[in-house]
């Protein structure tokens, strides 16, 4: 599994029962030692129950916000609903692609809720390694 996360988008990933009832930040990913890690998208899934108010960011640092910043849930409606976070910005007027961000060995990538709510998801992380 090591050589495919670094000759092909994989998920890299996957963290079940991660709570959006706290504004702690998750960790989802750390990048492994002598690696770079490029992030393409996350999935947010398997949601314990409605979740339209909550709202997250996801990346690196204590804001964990520069892979994708204010992530609102509103797809998040019923049990078992999921969305995929992009960090294209598809709510613009004139959509902008999002910028590519790589990590660096030690780098703890992962999910900051701001808006909690009391339920809980799986999260899959997808990108390479190289």
């Amino acid at each position: 599994m090591p050589a495919l996360r670094e000759n092909a988008l994989t998920k890299v990933a996957s963290k079940t029962g991660v709570s959006l009832n706290t504004t702690v930040k998750t960790s989802l990913f750390i990048v492994p030692t002598g690696k770079t890690f490029v992030a393409t998208h996350v999935l947010v899934r398997n949601v314990s129950g409605p979740a339209p108010a909550a709202d997250a960011d996801f990346g690196i640092g204590a804001a964990a916000n520069d892979f994708r910043a204010s992530v609102q849930f509103d797809n998040l409606a019923a049990t078992g609903d999921g969305v995929m976070v992009t960090p294209y910005d598809g709510g613009a007027s004139t959509p902008v692609p999002g910028k590519v961000e790589t990590y660096a060995a030690g780098d703890d990538f992962g999910i900051k809720v701001g808006t909690v709510v009391a339920v809980t998801v799986d999260v899959d992380v997808f990108g390479w390694l190289f």
